[in-house]
């Protein structure tokens, strides 16, 4: 059934342009002299209103068939909208198309920036040296210590170190900007 009605409506379609064409064009008029036109295209001329206005006929029911149809569908479909089920039924919509990338979004650069900051305080700790709290005097007065970075017995695996880092920030970012985010 739903085969039927697609082809009547392609049909409809081409043959509501083929008969707006045809309205179109025939308004123009057009003189030529009788000698370079052939046998049938005198005869043609004579039975081509009667074609012309049975095709135009055909696609003007179609056309206000159609645009009829769709008035009451995009009515319905207004009236459908403004109720709680219509409201709830768009939500759902937006979401089958747009969730993933909201859930990316919302979740994904929280954890891409929690990963950076622990990150960072690993790179402190082996590397750079950080600051300790020695003495604590009420709320704001504090006294701190420098603390040296990680005393790495070879150079060779402060160098291994680096270069896991260096490797493991990188890898977070890509994974975090090419699968969750994006």
């Amino acid at each position: 059934m739903r085969t039927i009605g697609l082809t009547i409506l392609l049909t409809a379609i081409a043959f509501g342009a083929h008969a707006q064409s045809q309205q179109q064009d025939g308004e123009k008029l057009v003189y030529v002299q009788q000698k370079y036109v052939s046998a049938e295209g005198l005869t043609h001329a004579a039975t081509e209103p009667a074609n012309v206005t049975k095709w135009l006929g055909w696609g003007k029911e179609i056309g206000t068939a159609m645009n009829e149809g769709l008035a009451a569908v995009v009515n319905q479909a207004e009236r459908f909208g403004t109720t709680k089920v219509g409201n709830f039924v768009m939500v759902m919509i937006a979401w089958k198309i747009i969730g993933k990338d909201v859930v990316g979004i919302v979740l994904g650069i929280p954890i891409l920036i929690a990963g950076i900051c622990i990150w960072m305080w690993a790179l402190r700790r082996f590397f750079l040296g950080y600051r300790v709290v020695v003495k604590r005097e009420g709320f704001w007065k504090k006294e701190y210590a420098h603390q040296d970075p990680y005393d790495f017995k070879d150079s060779e695996w402060r160098a291994a170190c680096g270069f896991f880092m260096f490797a493991l920030i990188c890898v977070w970012v890509g994974v975090m900007l090419g699968c969750v985010i994006f």
